[in-house]
């Protein structure tokens, strides 16, 4: 089987690659001897000629001559015509006439001639040292012109220099621009050593790259300048690598965590004032689905945001009160709340199913705001608007989280950082207010709305972001194609790192550039006789990339390419490694961590219920009140929820699910009762009986219908156990959920 080095042209047999071999290096060699031999001709020549010349300028010419003569009386002695007669001028002008022999034998024209070449010995020396320069000259000029054909030449588009000469080049324009502009002792950041073209950083930056290439290396110099003069910076530090490095509490730094001990106390209410803010908080928490049905989550969107913009106007400003009403109350309240908003016809008592759908997608959504419920509530409030809006303030802010908990996190911290890019566009336009977002590993995160528009607006109001990704893939799933192109041509300085896949690579490789060269091939031609062998070189233009996408994927880590904004040339850059000492720890974890346990506050440290325990609770396939007092409440709710599944059989509907609702509706147990998943994944069907709960009593005329008074037994029927409890809540009084319903409408 033939390979690509197999082929009649490139055959590996022995005798072919020493015939190839041979003939090349014959070659090779008598094009060497040609050229050196021919060199050295031209020198020898050149400095003979050039010491003749000298002696004839500078030398006596009477002595040139007695020794031009005798030189010939030399020649024709040696050939034997010693008596052959010669002409000769002396020193008189005199002609005189005298034989060979007479011209060797003559002491004056002897000593005429001794002087004449010691003079032109001295002249050998000068004419030396001169025909090696010549020599060396030529050689360094045949070497450099050889380097020339078999090298490329620059026409037009990007190129690639140094990186001294890149930040030389920055810096001389920076300068210049900094005198025309007026700008007194204008100081540009620096990135990987280099400095920042002319107000650059708020043309905001991408660091590309895969794995421990060096993202955090070149992030923490700029940081570490940033901290020097003063500008404030928003960082997301997913692995939490700067907090140990930077943090610094008494400067005002804020870490947002609700995992974390030192996290302060934040509700969407501290930072929202109308129903748009309200929609913008919701539109980062409830990404849009991709593929599936937009219904559910748009609608959750709605419901959350007239449910908190209500709960704001009614002055129930905390998570508490939000989650409550959106998760835990009865559907009957959040019903009556939403009455006569645009989300009414979203949460209806008639239509229960649709309402426990959109519920359910509240409740994916919502499971990190939940953890705030508890965090910081011994710290002060804190606002993120407030902390943007301080332009003295000299702060960070990070956002951190955790590996094995960035899930349940994700949805809040995109929040976070939504209303600080919003709270910055809300500013008045100022050119010396710098605030910087740093967003390493961006995919990590929900979709940004408002990220787009940062990058494209917010330079007028200083924000410059330095955004981290490892792959355009990661990029372009949550943001789709167009956006992520958008998004990365937006930033308009970029470094380049190791990548790890191909796709990437070849972005990257676009962003560097290309350039139209001229290039010159080279052929080899060789066979039997001499005369068929030979070089030839051919010039082409061709258009290439600068640096190839393989090249991309195999650069070692901590080394790149800087391409800066503007009509600079991109650069090989080299990162230096920085080692922070940790002043702080990375992480502090929450000791009374708050689980949510069928309502219950739990605390881990002495392992006792912080808050009485929720009202219904199921265990098995019993449904047990957890007080008796509550027993008649729920058997009532039982007998009635009951009655209304009779109803929806009656009419066709009992049994019947929603194409495409979550709250999934299945039928035929194997015991014939009807088994439904709630809108919170945990509602079955229970047998609202229980033997050891205590029964009214039997004289008593307020028993609730149903109840057995002779057998001092409830009622026995089988009802979901997720509306159970609703029912149940029902028969409570509304301000167990702390809502005005009337204000609600």
């Amino acid at each position: 089987m033939n390979s690509r080095h197999s082929t009649p042209i490139g055959d590996q047999s022995f005798s072919s690659t020493f015939l190839r071999g041979g003939q090349i290096f014959m070659h090779n060699a008598r094009m060497y001897w040609q050229l050196l031999s021919r060199l050295f001709m031209v020198c020898v020549v050149l400095t003979f000629g050039t010491a003749f010349m000298f002696a004839l300028t500078f030398a006596d010419p009477i002595a040139a001559r007695l020794a031009g003569s005798r030189s010939m009386a030399w020649a024709f002695d040696q050939f034997g015509q010693s008596d052959r007669e010669m002409t000769i001028i002396d020193e008189n002008r005199d002609i005189l006439h005298m034989t060979v022999e007479q011209v060797l034998a003559n002491p004056f024209i002897r000593a005429e001639t001794d002087i004449f070449f010691a003079a032109l010995e001295r002249n050998f020396v000068i004419a030396g040292i001169i025909g090696s320069t010549i020599f060396l000259f030529m050689l360094y000029w045949f070497v450099n012109h050889g380097r020339r054909l078999g090298s490329d030449t620059h026409l037009r588009g990007a190129t690639i220099v140094e990186a001294k000469q890149l930040a030389v080049e920055i810096h001389s324009s920076n300068h210049a621009l900094a005198r025309r502009f007026k700008v007194k002792k204008y100081r540009p950041y620096s990135l990987a050593g280099i400095p920042y073209a002319f107000r650059a950083e708020t043309t905001h930056t991408l660091l590309a790259g895969t794995t421990g290439a060096g993202k955090t290396q070149a992030m923490v110099p700029l940081l570490q300048e940033i901290r020097r003069r003063g500008d404030r910076a928003i960082i997301y530090d997913k692995m939490r690598s700067f907090v140990p490095m930077f943090f610094d509490e008494a400067r005002g730094d804020v870490i947002l965590n609700p995992l974390d001990d030192r996290c302060p106390q934040w509700s969407p209410f501290h930072d929202c004032r109308s129903l748009e803010d309200f929609r913008q908080i919701a539109a980062a928490l409830m990404p849009d689905p991709g593929s599936s049905d937009p219904f559910w989550v748009e609608s959750a969107r709605v419901v959350f945001a007239v449910t908190a913009h209500k709960l704001y106007r009614a002055n129930r400003r905390t998570n508490k009160d939000l989650i409550d009403l959106l998760l835990r109350a009865p559907l009957a309240n959040l019903s009556a709340f939403l009455h006569n908003t645009i989300a009414g016809s979203l949460i209806d008592t008639s239509n229960p199913k649709t309402s426990q759908s959109i519920r359910a997608t509240l409740t994916t959504a919502l499971a990190s705001l939940q953890a705030m419920e508890r965090a910081g509530v011994e710290r002060d409030s804190f606002s993120i608007r407030q902390w943007v809006e301080d332009d003295d303030a000299s702060s960070f802010m990070f956002m951190t989280s955790r590996s094995d908990k960035h899930e349940s996190l994700r949805g809040l911290i995109t929040v976070w950082m939504e209303l600080a890019m919003n709270s910055i566009m809300a500013q008045d336009r100022d050119p010396d207010r710098t605030i910087w977002f740093f967003i390493d590993e961006l995919p990590s995160l929900y979709k940004l709305p408002s990220l787009e528009k940062g990058l494209a607006e917010g330079r007028q109001f200083g924000a410059a972001y330095v955004l981290g990704i490892q792959s355009m893939s990661q990029l372009e799933s949550i943001y789709g194609d167009d956006v992520a192109t958008t998004i990365t041509g937006l930033a308009r300085t970029k470094l380049i790192l190791n990548l790890g896949d191909p796709k990437t690579a070849e972005v990257a490789s676009k962003y560097i550039g290309r350039a139209e060269v001229q290039r010159a091939q080279r052929g080899v031609g060789f066979g039997a006789h001499q005369t068929r062998d030979g070089v030839n070189y051919t010039i082409q233009d061709k258009i290439d990339d600068l640096v190839m996408s393989d090249q991309l994927q195999r650069l070692p880590n901590l080394s790149g390419y800087l391409v800066p904004a503007g009509a600079f040339p991109t650069a090989r850059v080299t990162l230096e490694f920085t080692k922070l000492d940790e002043k702080t720890p990375g992480f502090v974890e929450r000791p009374d961590e708050y689980e949510e346990l069928d309502g219950t506050y739990f605390d881990e440290s002495d392992n006792t219920e912080a808050s009485s325990p929720a009202p219904w609770a199921t265990t098995g396939s019993n449904a047990t009140p957890v007080t008796a007092h509550h027993t008649p409440l729920v058997a009532s709710a039982a007998l009635a929820l009951a009655a209304d599944h009779q109803a929806d059989d009656e009419d066709g509907e009992g049994a019947s699910g929603t194409a495409g609702d979550p709250a999934e509706t299945n039928t035929g147990t194997s015991d014939g009762s009807t088994e439904t998943a709630g809108a919170t994944g945990e509602g079955r069907l229970v047998h609202a009986h229980d033997a050891s709960a205590e029964a009214p009593d039997a004289n008593a005329t307020d028993a609730p219908a149903g109840w057995d008074t002779a057998n001092n037994d409830a009622p026995s029927v089988d009802i979901d156990a997720v509306e159970a409890e609703q029912a149940f809540f029902n028969f409570q009084s509304e301000a167990s959920v702390g809502l005005d319903l009337d204000d609600g409408r």
